[in-house]
């Protein structure tokens, strides 16, 4: 599916407060949205932002098998680390793993490490070595060297 839409987005602050007040959500209006401007920057809103040729076989691979798997996951009502929204269509898909990568980074590189690996290859971060040790689901911080 290929939807061409306007290179702006208008966000209401009664839905960006909620995800911003829970950073583990899984849920941020602006992540989401953000993604969807990032997608459309090529002028197709389809799932593929603009991307490296030499990433964009595996990065159709990835995410085209984990897009289905999710697909098969909501029609079979189990829970996912991806909110259902994302089996709509391949760009809700990568909205949804945008919000999951900065929001439930140690969970989706747990459970789908190629997704995981290719967001953080597009978005030249990764969130989960810098997780919040207090968050919940995140490990602590290794512990400082003793002397003796």
């Amino acid at each position: 599916m290929r939807v061409t839409i306007a290179a702006e987005a208008c966000l209401s602050w009664d839905d960006v407060v909620p995800g911003a007040r829970d950073a583990a959500d899984g849920s941020n209006v602006v992540l989401h949205e953000f993604a969807h401007q990032l997608d459309q920057e090529d002028g197709e809103l389809d799932g593929a932002p603009l991307l490296p040729p030499t990433t964009l076989r595996t990065w159709g691979r990835v995410l085209g098998v984990e897009y289905e798997r999710l697909r098969e996951e909501v029609a079979a009502d189990p829970r996912s680390v991806l909110d259902a929204c994302g089996a709509t269509n391949r760009p809700e898909f990568f909205a949804v793993a945008t919000e999951s990568f900065f929001e439930r980074l140690l969970q989706l590189e747990r459970e789908d490490p190629e997704l995981y690996q290719q967001l953080k290859q597009f978005h030249g971060q990764n969130p989960a070595r810098r997780a919040v040790p207090d968050r919940p689901g995140t490990p602590a911080p290794p512990a400082a060297p003793t002397s003796s």
